[in-house]
């Protein structure tokens, strides 16, 4: 469980220098269900 959370992190991370701020945000919100 830890790993695949863990994973989905790097990639946002990764995706985090790509998109704007606002996006990038948005999609970690819903990566946490914060959305």
């Amino acid at each position: 469980s830890m790993t695949q959370g863990r994973g989905i992190f790097t990639m946002e991370f990764s995706h985090y220098d790509e998109v704007p701020r606002s996006v990038a945000e948005t999609i970690i919100a819903k990566s946490k269900g914060n959305a």
